[in-house]
């Protein structure tokens, strides 16, 4: 069975996955320290829960709140033990790539 992709689909996961978070770490990261993660973390939240209802409700993952959260956490990550992630470290590009590997392709 093919899915359909429609637009009134997209705007919703936008909402919970990127305005939504950015919100209120813009909100909240005035109210904590420079160095503080712990904004990043609330606005994590949102896309988990998403995330979590979406496979009790539909059975599947929602891939973009997944990486939205996978990409929160290892900011939170880099910015607790002081360093920076790199991209060029293959190790990394592995830890963020395979949970995407067994997605299909249309």
């Amino acid at each position: 069975m093919q899915q359909t992709f429609r637009l009134r689909d997209l705007v919703p996961m936008l909402a919970i996955d990127v305005a939504i978070p950015y919100g209120l770490y813009v909100i909240l990261s005035p109210h904590f320290p420079s160095n503080s993660f712990i904004p990043l973390l609330i606005a994590a939240l949102p896309p988990a829960v998403s995330g979590v209802v979406g496979v009790i409700r539909k059975g599947h993952i929602d891939y973009v709140g997944a990486l939205v959260v996978l990409g929160i956490l290892i900011t939170v990550v880099a910015a607790a033990g002081g360093r920076f992630l790199t991209l060029a470290d293959s190790d990394k590009v592995e830890l963020i790539c395979s949970p995407f590997r067994q997605i299909k392709r249309v």
